[in-house]
């Protein structure tokens, strides 16, 4: 699996910095990341997406149901620093008005390296 995710509290957002590939394998651990942040936090999350190099439709699945399961809760969920590549699955999905997706000048840290749920391949 090539994934990272890194997260770290501003105020009363939850940022969420993802690196690598975001698709139907990696999709679930995402997803199971995103809720341990948001049983600890309020959720509302930031995911900056300038790293990631693939996103597909299952990916995009995920994300608007946890936006969706956060709004409902009151929070929010929305992608910063889309590249053209999120920006063109977003458009072929047709996600571009329900997935918040925003081009942003953000500075990107560097996620460090961290084991999949259950063992499995690092990530690179």
């Amino acid at each position: 699996m090539d994934l990272c995710i890194m997260a770290e509290r501003r105020g009363g957002e939850m940022i969420v910095q993802v690196r690598g590939v975001i698709d139907i394998a990696s999709a679930p651990y995402l997803r199971h990341e995103i809720l341990k942040l948001s049983d600890r936090t309020p959720p509302q999350f930031v995911i900056n997406v300038a790293e990631v190099r693939l996103i597909d439709a299952a990916a995009l699945r995920v994300l608007l149901h946890l936006q969706r399961r956060f709004e409902h809760h009151g929070g929010g969920l929305r992608l910063v620093a889309a590249t053209t590549t999120t920006q063109t699955a977003l458009r072929l999905t047709g996600l571009t008005g329900q997935l918040t997706a925003d081009l942003a000048d953000r500075p990107v840290r560097r996620c460090a390296r961290t084991d999949p749920p259950g063992g499995g391949a690092r990530p690179r």
